[in-house]
């Protein structure tokens, strides 16, 4: 059946909001891709990680460590169930974070630890997920939209509690918004479904009920469900295209590629390139990025050292995180360089 036969299908069967048949076997289609026994489909892909922190209880209190040169969404969602970001340091080759920065920023209070794929890149998953069990935390992995993306020839899913994939504007798989919470563990996965659902439970209908759970409305609707169930047959031709478009791009001397861990896979979201202004007649880097981008590559720097932000010192964060320290710079010298240095190219 066509896309737009589909759409019509939804169209015709009254039911145009949310919870419907097609967003529930959408999100089982989504889990069989990345190699995981559940999902549930969200709004955004800030409320799948949400809804990640909250099935583990994470709240006031709590710490949950993340890269602070990484997906912003990530200290964000941290702090908006109420626990306050810890900033580890990247890998300098990989951009990924680094496993020995984790360890030594551990405290009794850490209860997760929040790890990106850079550009499609896998992190050092293994290596996570083994001090993850060590000190009794648990291991998310923010895939954005690498559903390919893999290490020692396993998914990334299967080395996480948790993960969390994107379907917003400019991924291989978009329904204009929306993302999806990803577990291998069925209560987690009831967890996710209930607090994206009101506090509801999975067949509970349309009624209200007594439940310990107090959840938000972050459902996605039938249509983009239709959407993204239709486009996974799709998504492998256009994981392909990109690997092409990496292998034939035309990379000045100024931008050398980051590294790909090794037994590692990438999905090729974007092409991660580190710039040396000595190769490019000291030109600055944003006017590089910019006669990049002239020259028909589509060049970017989406990333920030996050532990330099202002939201991370304003009093509304103190306040909802109960966090009165003050983020340094001590430890974090890779990602500050990676501001200051790394350039994307998108696929």
């Amino acid at each position: 059946m066509l896309k737009q036969e589909l759409l019509e299908s939804v169209l015709k069967s009254g039911v145009w909001g949310t919870i419907g048949p097609k967003s529930v076997s959408a999100a089982e289609a989504v889990a069989q891709k990345v190699s995981a026994k559940y999902g549930v489909l969200m709004h955004s892909a800030a409320g799948a990680l949400e809804i990640q922190l909250r099935a583990l209880e994470i709240g006031y209190g709590d710490e949950v460590i993340t890269a602070s040169y990484g997906d912003p969404m990530n200290a964000m969602m941290i702090a908006a169930a109420g626990a306050t970001p810890v900033f580890a340091d990247i890998d300098p080759l990989t951009a990924a974070l680094s496993p020995d920065s984790v360890k030594s920023v551990i405290t009794g209070k850490t209860k997760a630890v929040i790890a990106d794929v850079p550009g499609g890149n896998p992190c050092d998953a293994a290596a996570l997920e083994n001090i993850c069990k060590e000190k009794n935390i648990k291991l998310i992995i923010n895939l954005g939209d690498g559903y390919n993306t893999a290490l020692n020839g396993k998914p990334l899913t299967q080395y996480a509690f948790g993960s969390i994939l994107n379907f917003g504007e400019g991924c291989a798989l978009s329904s204009g918004e929306g993302g999806a919470g990803i577990n291998n563990d069925a209560a987690a996965n009831a967890a996710c479904y209930a607090y994206h659902d009101c506090g509801r439970a999975r067949g509970e209908g349309a009624s209200l009920v007594a439940h310990d759970i107090l959840g938000g409305n972050m459902r996605i609707t039938e249509w983009q469900s239709v959407i993204i169930e239709t486009g996974l047959s799709e998504l492998d031709k256009i994981l392909a295209d990109r690997k092409a478009k990496t292998e034939a791009s035309v990379i000045k001397d100024s931008l050398v590629p980051v590294n790909i861990i090794d037994k590692g896979v990438s999905s090729y979201h974007a092409l991660i390139c580190r710039y040396n202004k000595d190769k490019n007649n000291g030109l600055a880097i944003n006017a590089a990025v910019e006669d990049l981008c002239k020259g028909g590559l589509k060049t970017c720097r989406p990333w920030k050292a996050m532990h330099r932000q202002p939201a991370f010192s304003s009093p509304y964060f103190k306040k909802i995180t109960g966090f009165n320290g003050k983020y340094g710079d001590g430890g974090l010298a890779n990602s500050i360089a990676a501001e200051d240095e790394l350039v994307w190219i998108k696929l």
